[in-house]
């Protein structure tokens, strides 16, 4: 059960990875969500009535240190949607992706450079009144040994008042396991020292019949051997080998619907989805021979286009 819920703040989370100069993520869509989940599998909602909204004005912020200073520096602002005051407090956390892209906290670095315990917040936790907007700014330090380097880290925004009001009124188990995840809002943020670059390299492209669907499936796995994330668009060229042996251009497909493909360093990524067709969703492929070829381009031009292809036999 707590899955679930944790899921849904991952998926927010996620968006906030790539989404920069849009219109801010209102939370009480998250405690919409959140609420109907709830909802849906047998909980009482009372205890949510008093839930208060609020939204962020970055979801994501790109930081570079300064190379005289050693300081990078950003600002957040907080703005009430409620009719009541909200009391909010800040947590900065480690996160990764792992290989089914699902964001995870993880555990500060335990030797070397933490820079959870190089930045300063201010303030760490206020009162929000109703109609109100509050700058949050903090900065970072980051050492000259350190030279090119990437540091992803997101600051939580997590409302106390509603945590203890939902502690007052039910004390459960259940509702324990939701506090943590309704209602969270976050802004990832990039610091940058230096000039890292991202060295993404595909691992392993192949593409075969689903025996259950009697469709095409795509594995790819692709591995970061640099020191930045990459953020890659993935396009498939689906050519059809015509009846005196050319090779025609059948379909062009974007991979995982054109969202973003992350990679970070160290981090192995692995993707395995249906190649639904732009041209031909519900018509079955026509037997005969197909190759598959993969363009991963890179959203900022980081690194060069990666290619690769694929054999496929439709019976």
């Amino acid at each position: 059960m707590t899955r679930i819920y944790r899921n849904v703040l991952s998926w927010f989370s996620l968006a906030s990875l790539s989404l920069k100069g849009v219109p801010p993520f209102r939370v009480n869509s998250i405690i919409a969500l959140g609420l109907t989940l709830i909802a849906a599998i047998g909980i009482s909602t009372a205890a949510y009535a008093a839930v208060s909204s609020y939204y962020l004005d970055q979801s994501r912020l790109e930081l570079t240190v300064n190379p005289k200073t050693g300081l990078a520096s950003g600002s957040v602002k907080v703005t009430s949607s409620s009719a009541t005051t909200t009391r909010i407090r800040i947590l900065p956390k480690f996160w990764v992706l792992d290989e089914q892209s699902a964001i995870r906290y993880i555990d500060p670095p335990s030797t070397g450079f933490n820079i959870l315990k190089n930045i300063l917040i201010n303030p760490l936790e206020f009162s929000l009144p109703p109609a109100q907007t509050k700058t949050v700014r903090f900065m970072v330090r980051v050492p000259d040994s350190i030279t090119d380097a990437e540091f992803p880290l997101q600051l939580v925004f997590e409302p106390t008042s509603t945590l203890e009001e939902l502690n007052r009124t039910d004390g459960t188990k259940v509702v324990q396991s939701v506090l943590n995840v309704v209602p969270v809002f976050t802004t990832t943020v990039y610091v940058y020292k230096g000039n890292p670059q991202p060295n993404t390299l595909i691992k392993g492209f192949t593409c075969s019949m689903d025996s259950a669907t009697q469709k095409p499936l795509i594995k790819l796995n692709l591995e970061n051997v640099g020191n930045k994330h990459a953020r890659l668009f993935g396009t498939l060229f689906v050519n059809h080998q015509t009846a005196d042996q050319k090779k025609a251009l059948w379909d062009v497909v974007k991979l995982r619907n054109g969202n973003l493909i992350f990679v970070f360093p160290n981090v192995p990524r692995q993707l395995t989805e249906p190649a639904v067709l732009n041209k031909h969703t519900d018509a079955p492929w026509p037997s005969g021979s197909y190759q598959l070829d993969l363009e991963l381009s890179d959203e900022r031009n980081s690194q060069p286009v990666l290619k690769g292809s694929c054999a496929l036999q439709v019976p």
